[in-house]
């Protein structure tokens, strides 16, 4: 035999399994906000990555005649300034690291890689490793794109940065993507005139 309970009694009941749901909804969107973000990321890093393949088109469509019809003045702004590709190569280097000190942008490594030479023109090249938010990644890529000599991206690479991947277990971890710290690897170049510089 079955006792009834008065209809307040029913009620009360249902009170903590409705809590009970509605902690449990809450906490699985927490849970999903950092993920839900990712594709915001993605989509604005697949937006750069366009920008800078339709730079080095640009950059690479030069020959060595279009670049003696230069001015001089426009010569001194296109190309790096040094007499060896060595001098080139360090002053690229601390150039590249001194625009990513003022962004914020912490600097893991850095190296100078080989110069590549044709017709009269070394490519001079940097690779980097930084970390550091999607904002500071956009300020440092405006920096090189708007900088005089004309200076390139020719790698580029974003992760998640380790500490961010622990976060994301997080009950405190930040949903949004424009705070995430980054791991980026970037391959910086820029040419050095060797005709000019001798």
């Amino acid at each position: 035999m079955s006792v009834d309970r008065p209809p307040d009694d029913r009620k009360s009941a249902f009170v903590p399994l409705a809590l009970l749901a509605v902690f449990s909804l809450l906490l699985a969107a927490f849970a999903a906000a950092p993920f839900l973000a990712h594709p915001v990321l993605e989509e604005e890093i697949a937006g750069k990555a366009n920008v800078l393949r339709l730079q080095r088109a640009k950059t690479r469509s030069l020959n060595r005649s279009q670049l003696s019809a230069m001015t001089p003045q426009a010569a001194r702004r296109a190309f790096l300034r040094a007499t060896t590709d060595g001098i080139a190569g360090a002053e690229l280097q601390q150039r590249i690291l001194n625009i990513a000190a003022r962004l914020g942008l912490e600097v893991q490594s850095s190296q100078s890689l080989q110069p590549v030479r044709s017709d009269g023109l070394a490519l001079i090249a940097v690779r980097l490793e930084l970390t550091g938010t999607i904002a500071h990644l956009q300020a440092l890529l405006h920096s090189i794109e708007t900088s005089e000599p004309i200076l390139f991206v020719e790698q580029l690479s974003i992760a998640v940065a380790p500490s961010n991947r622990a976060a994301k277990k997080s009950a405190s971890n930040d949903p949004n993507p424009q705070t995430k710290t980054l791991q980026i690897g970037l391959t910086v170049q820029g040419y050095l005139d060797e005709e000019q510089s001798s």
